[in-house]
């Protein structure tokens, strides 16, 4: 009885991870398909150096004011910043500035799928 059992979730084990593994390659073959290079510039460069936030993160400065920079120049875009960089990006006051340029910040891939495939099945409900 408990091989069966045990079978029985091995199943679902490998089914739940072929269903991430099938929404993993949605989701990114989108992202190829839309994502974009973001360029450092002389002016977003200077923004970042008169930010007060993330001092002591110079490289996480630049690539802060990057991403918000590209942001504003697409506002009505849907626009997700995912990055495991908790330490520095999880501040209260960078999350601040990221949602204000309309940003959503993820920092789990796995919370970022959660979200896509809510916001796929939200589509084909009847």
């Amino acid at each position: 009885m408990g091989s069966l059992l045990d079978q029985s979730w091995i199943g679902f084990f490998l089914e739940r991870i072929n269903d991430i593994k099938r929404s993993f390659y949605v989701a990114f073959n989108q992202l190829t398909s839309k994502a974009e290079m973001i360029t450092l510039s002389p002016g977003i460069f200077q923004e970042s150096l008169n930010r007060t936030i993330l001092e002591k993160h110079v490289i996480d400065k630049v690539i802060l004011e990057c991403i918000i920079n590209h942001a504003l120049f697409h506002p009505n875009d849907i626009k997700v910043f995912l990055s495991n960089n908790s330490k520095e990006f999880a501040q209260r006051e960078v999350i601040k500035i990221l949602q204000d340029a309309g940003i959503q910040y993820f920092q789990q891939t796995q919370n970022f799928l959660g979200c896509k495939l809510s916001k796929i099945n939200s589509l084909y409900r009847f």
